[in-house]
């Protein structure tokens, strides 16, 4: 949670979410997972890129599981422009 105040304290117009799982009452809360768009990102998109989002996602394979998700855009030389 001071790693996303810190990020929002510096860029108020960045959006930042921490979902912790409420399933589980202990202390430190337990993470389940995070977003984060940065201003600088999201207007470069909007200004230079094309309206065209594309989704991946792939499964970690580690002990812990779980997923990673990435959003990326097309930039007006259809390279690929990273948003979250």
């Amino acid at each position: 949670r001071r790693y996303i105040e810190a990020l929002r304290s510096s860029s108020l117009e960045s959006f930042f979410t921490l979902v912790t799982d409420p399933a589980h009452d202990v202390f430190p809360p337990l993470f389940q997972r995070i977003f984060i768009c940065f201003e600088g990102v999201k207007r470069g998109w909007v200004e230079g890129c094309r309206r065209v989002l594309c989704v991946d996602g792939c499964f970690l394979k580690t002990f812990l599981g779980g997923q990673f998700l990435a959003a990326v855009g097309r930039d007006a030389n259809e390279q690929m422009y990273p948003l979250c």
